[in-house]
């Protein structure tokens, strides 16, 4: 992939009135357009839109 990954946010999940749960998928095979699940996060947002809490759940080999 050219030293490059090439990812997507897969889902952007509101949680309360500020917070959010984000999927995010890595392309693994390019050919086929497979993307495989490779991070959950849990963050949140103040009032003036500045993230100030972020919770990686899990991260996968596929971000390195």
């Amino acid at each position: 992939m050219n030293g490059r990954t090439k990812a997507t946010i897969d889902s952007l999940v509101p949680v309360g009135a500020n917070e959010c749960l984000m999927e995010f998928r890595t392309l693994v095979d390019p050919a086929a357009g497979l993307y495989k699940l490779s991070a959950v996060d849990h963050f949140t947002v103040a009032a003036d839109g500045k993230v100030i809490r972020f919770v990686p759940y899990f991260q996968t080999a596929l971000l390195h």
